[in-house]
C-alpha cells in the first residue's frame, strides 16, 4: 500500500479509502442489514493490506428516511474496530445536516455516533454534504463554534466537511474556517463537475487535506461499459481493467491524497489494493492521459441522469427504488440502445411493480438529500412516462 500525507494534519493515509456505505447485505429489500460476518472480513483484509482511512455516515445503510436513530453502518464499523486495530486506523464520520434543528442537536448526534461507534473520539468529523442551502443554515447555528468544542475536548482529531455544490459557494466556506480535511467528487467525467478539478487544486493549495468520493461514479465507469468505450481503452498497449483506468486517473494527480472507494466483495477489494499498491503520482504515460480524454468525450455525448447510486434517497417513504429506476433509464441513454422497447422489457422485469417510478407521489423529501441536486421527482415523471406509459 502506498501512503500520502493527509493535507497539514501530520498524518500518512492510505491512497485507498474504504467507504462504508456498501457493505454487503442479507436483505436486498433492507439495506439496513448488513451481512457482519463477510463485512469483518473485508475490513480485517483491508487493515491487513495497510488501509487505514474508514469513511462512514450516519445515513449510511439506513432503514428509514431521516431516522433518528440513523444506519447500521456506523453500528458495525465500532462493533469492529472497538475489537481490532482501533489505534492503527482513522475513523471519518459525518454530521448529518438533515436532522439538525436546532444548535443542541450538533452535540446530541455526534454523541449518539460516537456511542454506535464504541468510541470516545473520531479521527475525522465532516459536517455532510454542505452546499447553498445547507451552509447557510449551519452557520447561523454556530456550527463552527462547536467545530472547535469538539476539538478542544478531543471528540475529533480533526474537521472538516464533505462538498456537493459548485465553486462559488466552496471558496466561501473554505475562507471561513481553518478546515483540516475537504471530501469532494471527482472521476475522470467530472472534472467541471461540482468542486471538480479547479476546486481541488484550490483545496490542495491551502494544505487541507483532500478525501475524493465518487471514483467509479456510483459504478458507471465499471459496470455495463459501452462498447463504443471499450473499443477506446483496447487502444492501450497493455490490457488494463475499467477501474485501473479510474482509479489511476486520480492517483496520477499529486493533489489527491486517498480515494474512497464502497467495496462489497474480497473481489473488488483485492483489485483496488492491488491497484493501489502501484500507483504513484504523475506515472500516466501522455498515451494513456489521450484514452482516458477519448472515453470522457464518448460518455459525454451520451449523458443520462447524474445519479451516483449513493442511495442517500432512499428508502423512498412510497417505495420507489430510485437508484435502480435511474439506473435502467441510463442504461437506454448510455448504451445507446436504438430499440426502446428493449429497455423497457429489462426494466419492467428487473423493478418490481411497488418499486417502479409510477409510485412517487411527488412528495419532494428526497431532492433535499440528494448530493447531485436531481431534481428526482421530474426525472421519475419521465422514467414514467418512458417506460410504464401503454401508449
Amino acid at each position: 500500500m502506498l501512503y500520502r500525507k493527509l493535507g497539514n494534519t501530520g498524518e500518512k493515509v492510505s491512497i485507498l479509502g474504504f467507504g462504508c456505505m456498501r457493505f454487503p447485505i442479507t436483505n436486498v429489500n433492507d439495506g439496513s442489514k448488513i451481512d457482519k460476518k463477510q463485512t469483518f472480513e473485508l475490513l480485517n483484509h483491508s487493515v491487513e493490506n495497510g488501509i487505514n482511512y474508514f469513511d462512514t455516515s450516519f445515513v449510511y445503510h439506513n432503514k428509514v428516511l431521516f431516522s433518528k436513530d440513523g444506519g447500521t453502518s456506523e453500528t458495525v464499523l465500532g462493533e469492529f474496530f472497538s475489537q481490532n486495530y482501533r489505534e492503527d486506523v482513522l475513523i471519518a464520520d459525518k454530521l448529518p445536516v438533515w436532522n439538525i434543528k436546532e444548535e443542541e442537536d450538533f452535540n446530541k448526534y455526534l454523541n449518539l455516533q460516537l456511542k454506535k461507534l464504541k468510541t470516545d473520539y473520531v479521527d475525522v468529523f465532516l459536517i455532510h454534504s454542505l452546499n447553498k442551502v445547507h451552509w447557510p443554515k449551519m452557520y447561523e447555528l454556530n456550527v463552527l463554534n462547536f467545530l472547535d468544542e469538539i476539538k478542544s475536548d478531543g471528540r475529533a482529531k480533526y474537521v472538516g466537511f464533505s462538498f456537493h455544490d459548485d465553486l462559488s459557494i466552496l471558496y466561501p466556506i473554505i475562507k471561513s474556517y481553518n478546515w483540516d480535511i475537504i471530501q469532494t467528487q471527482l472521476n475522470y467525467l467530472d472534472e467541471s463537475y461540482q468542486a471538480g478539478v479547479e476546486g481541488l487544486k484550490y483545496i490542495n493549495s491551502k494544505n487541507i487535506g483532500t478525501v475524493i468520493m465518487e471514483p467509479l461514479k456510483g459504478g458507471k465507469l465499471v459496470n455495463n461499459v459501452p462498447l463504443k468505450v471499450q473499443d477506446i481503452f483496447q487502444k492501450s498497449e497493455i490490457n488494463r481493467t475499467f477501474a485501473w483506468w479510474a482509479f489511476k486517473y486520480l492517483y496520477n494527480k499529486t493533489e489527491v491524497n486517498t480515494v474512497l472507494s464502497g467495496m462489497s466483495s474480497l473481489k473488488e477489494l483485492e483489485e483496488n489494493i492491488s491497484i493501489a499498491s502501484k500507483s504513484r503520482p504523475n506515472t500516466l504515460s501522455s498515451n494513456e492521459k489521450e484514452i482516458i480524454q477519448e472515453v470522457k468525450e464518448i460518455y459525454e455525448s451520451m449523458r443520462g441522469i447524474e445519479c451516483g447510486n449513493c442511495k442517500y434517497c432512499m428508502p423512498c417513504p412510497y417505495g420507489v427504488d430510485i437508484p435502480k429506476c435511474f439506473v435502467w433509464y441510463n442504461y437506454l441513454l448510455m448504451l445507446s440502445i436504438d430499440d426502446k422497447e428493449e429497455a423497457k422489457n429489462h426494466y419492467l422485469e428487473f423493478v418490481e411493480p411497488k418499486n417502479r417510478a409510477s409510485n412517487c407521489t411527488q412528495c419532494q423529501k428526497c431532492i433535499q438529500l440528494c448530493p447531485q441536486d436531481i431534481n428526482i421527482p421530474h426525472e421519475l415523471e419521465t422514467i414514467k412516462n418512458t417506460f410504464e406509459s401503454t401508449t
